[in-house]
């Protein structure tokens, strides 16, 4: 999950956890070397300690792949495009992405913070994916990481093994499996990382307004720092309050600017706001709108025009922010990335943006989630991420990942 995607930190490695080799003892073996000097999603505040050595063995059929999705640095260099991977062969395939558009010869893709699979609107071959484990510890009630569990220095890819060795085909077939869809930066799913509240036993939205956003518009040098501030279910508006830094200003300009996106008008499911004009604009590709609202169908969504979903322009979005800590941006200088809407399905899950990010810390951290991925043909797979840095020189956008076949 812009090019998305994971939403925040494509930023230098915490202490990278990977590992080169293929099969059982091998594997098992290199984990256990590395518990000698490295804590496992910790920081360098970390104080590291041994962690307790792992039960469960990888069976023969494990395959750890090391995959350079860097494309070309950050931001990324879309001449170079996604690494595709095919999951029954244990390698990556060689595909550019607009043969990939139309082979089924893949099954997983990474880019940078983009990961998608081979179905819904990113391939033809119907490949889903879902969460089959989230280990304990990693996420509260709301969904919010706990930083405390990723910075345990005895929790790293070989404490992690168990929720990985330990899944079977049957305990995965009734999971609700996702296939990629289009996806905005700015989650809307009601979450407590949404930009609106759903009650459960009302059925009805409401505006967020504690989480913030920063964004880029179209042509890449006007900001905004927002929030939605109002939500009329019924007469479908939106309310958004917004500080805006125009082309030429360096800085958030003290007064806020309300634009009230009003989809009550029959027939219309979009409303577009220009951060230059400081009005509405037309939503029409190619315009230079830069924040769009659109209602489709029970799906409401904040776009940016960011290139990859909604619009052809260079815009994007950082957050989600309290209101502290988004007030203490004067300036989209010190933003460290803007990310791009994007299009993915369980590797988008709302719990996390990327479902492994912690924000507070400007780096990607894993929470060793095991997903199960569905080949469409070719059975079933674990599949679990273990670092986003390279084994070798710490460089971001190198996924360490294992996965194995599902007996």
């Amino acid at each position: 999950m812009s090019e998305h995607t994971p939403r925040n930190h494509d930023l230098p490695s915490p202490t990278s956890l990977t590992l080169p080799v293929v099969g059982a003892a091998a594997l098992l073996g290199a984990l256990l070397l590395l518990l000698t000097g490295c804590g496992g999603g910790g920081g360098s505040d970390a104080t590291a300690t041994p962690a307790p050595t792992p039960t469960p063995t990888p069976s023969p059929e494990t395959v750890q792949l090391t995959v350079d999705a860097s494309a070309g640095g950050f931001p990324p260099n879309a001449a170079i495009g996604f690494t595709y991977v095919n999951l029954v062969t244990g390698t990556t395939v060689a595909l550019s992405d607009s043969e990939a558009a139309q082979s089924k010869d893949w099954h997983i893709a990474f880019r940078r913070t983009d990961i998608r699979l081979n179905g819904g609107v990113s391939g033809p071959l119907g490949v889903k994916g879902a969460i089959a484990v989230t280990p304990d510890g990693f996420y509260d009630a709301q969904g919010t990481p706990i930083t405390s569990t990723f910075k345990d220095p005895n929790i790293n890819a070989a404490s992690m093994l168990a929720p990985f060795t330990g899944l079977s085909d049957a305990q995965v077939q009734t999971l609700s499996y996702k296939s990629d869809a289009y996806l905005p930066f700015i989650i809307g799913d009601g979450s407590a990382l949404s930009w609106f509240a759903y009650d459960m036993q009302t059925h009805t939205l409401s505006a967020n307004s504690d989480n913030w956003w920063l964004i880029r518009g179209a042509e890449g040098d006007s900001y905004a720092r927002l929030h939605v501030i109002g939500l009329e279910q019924n007469a479908k508006q939106v309310s958004i309050e917004m500080y805006l830094q125009p082309k030429g200003s360096a800085a958030f300009e003290g007064g806020a600017e309300t634009w009230v996106a009003d989809l009550g008008v029959s027939g219309t499911t979009r409303a577009c706001y220009d951060f230059e004009t400081r009005a509405p604009i037309a939503c029409e590709t190619g315009s230079n709108w830069d924040l769009m609202v659109e209602i489709d169908g029970r799906s409401w969504n904040l776009w940016t025009n960011s290139g990859n979903v909604k619009g052809s322009g260079k815009g994007g979005a950082f957050g989600v922010l309290d209101a502290s800590t988004a007030g203490s941006y004067g300036s989209a200088a010190g933003v460290p990335n803007f990310f791009a809407d994007s299009r993915g399905g369980v590797f988008a899950d709302a719990t996390s943006t990327y479902n492994w990010a912690l924000y507070s810390e400007q780096k990607m951290w894993p929470n060793y989630r095991v997903y199960a991925i569905d080949t469409a043909g070719n059975g079933r797979y674990a599949l679990q991420i273990l670092s986003y840095y390279h084994p070798g020189n710490g460089a971001s956008g190198h996924y360490s990942i294992l996965f194995r076949k599902l007996p």
